[in-house]
């Protein structure tokens, strides 16, 4: 047998408790035991919905669907049904000649695929895809949440009307809630529309609708991980590190401030053309996403393009070479 070589223990994040040794039963009974009452709650409580927002709204999303189509006729000389796969798959790769970034077929074989991946892969190759994907959004937000939350609505005692959404906290192997009937737990919420649709869930007068999450859990990790002295000092002056790398990526002016609430304030950094593209770039570096992959997620119509996707991936590993170590060693 090999000698057993001696290791310093791995520090892992399992169930939002930092370990030693690798995950425990004693945190994890603990952690799901304590969200129990809090599930049970949230299903016999429900959340209230305004039923004519979503009816109003569904009618909108319709309206945008037709104004989509025939904003694709008129890029393309061409008809298509857009939330038709195979009509898009033909009019992309035959008729447009549009090339897959990495060929991609349907199951059976028969066409190539014109799923959202395919799409966002190659968005930026021609006008008419962002208005496909665009069109496909309002057909999910209308057909997976305006028209299943009129549906699945129940009249509370009340009078208010409510879901009662049926939670599970056994059913995904990271641990995460899952819903369904409809799932509110994956609505969509950095587009227009997305934000719109979410205006359709209400409360009673004097309560708040309250949004928590882990805030840039993963950086805060890295920065632990790593021990990069910048990032551990922009966490412990509660500065914003999306903006802060993109003053270095774009070359902006290094001026910043708090306001009255002691938030750090950056005016130089536009939340869209700099923040953004900033932020997306430090979270794809984290999961080793190429320049190719980073430009998938790049908004279109700005100019992006693979060659500066990776002048920003460039950009980040300099100011924070930690972090590439850090990837180096996983």
């Amino acid at each position: 047998m090999s000698p057993v070589l001696n290791k310093v223990p791995v520090q892992r994040c399992f169930g939002g408790v930092r370990l030693i040794d690798g995950p425990s039963v004693i945190n994890t009974r603990r952690l799901d035991n304590g969200a129990l009452p809090w599930i049970e709650a949230a299903a016999s409580i429900g959340i209230q919905v305004d039923i004519d927002h979503f009816t109003t709204f569904g009618r909108e999303l319709e309206l945008d669907m037709d104004r989509l189509t025939q904003k694709a006729f008129g890029l393309t000389g061409h008809y298509c049904n857009l939330g038709s796969a195979p009509q898009v798959a033909e009019l992309l790769f035959k008729k447009l000649k549009v090339k897959q970034s990495r060929k991609k077929m349907t199951p059976s074989g028969s066409r190539q695929t014109a799923d959202e991946e395919v799409l966002a892969a190659i968005k930026h190759d021609h006008e008419v895809i962002p208005v496909i994907l665009e069109f496909r959004e309002c057909q999910k937000l209308k057909g997976t949440y305006c028209e299943p939350i009129v549906k699945f609505a129940r009249r509370a005692g009340d009078g208010t009307w409510r879901l009662f959404g049926n939670f599970s906290h056994t059913r995904v192997p990271t641990g995460r809630f899952a819903m369904k009937e409809p799932n509110l737990l994956a609505i969509a919420a950095h587009s227009e529309r997305a934000r719109k649709l979410r205006k359709g869930f209400i409360t009673r007068k004097g309560w708040v609708i309250l949004t928590v999450d882990l805030s840039q859990i993963e950086m805060r990790i890295a920065a632990h991980r790593c021990n990069s002295p910048q990032l551990i000092s922009i966490y412990l002056n509660d500065e914003d590190v999306y903006s802060e790398f993109a003053i270095t990526a774009f070359h902006l002016d290094d001026y910043k401030f708090r306001n009255d609430s002691g938030k750090w304030i950056y005016p130089s950094v536009d939340k869209e053309e700099h923040r953004f593209p900033a932020k997306t770039c430090v979270l794809a570096s984290l999961y080793d996403v190429t320049a190719q992959g980073l430009l998938v997620q790049m908004p279109t119509g700005k100019g992006w393009n693979e060659l500066k996707c990776q002048d920003l991936l460039n950009a980040f590993y300099v100011k924070f070479p930690e972090v590439l170590e850090l990837r180096k060693v996983d």
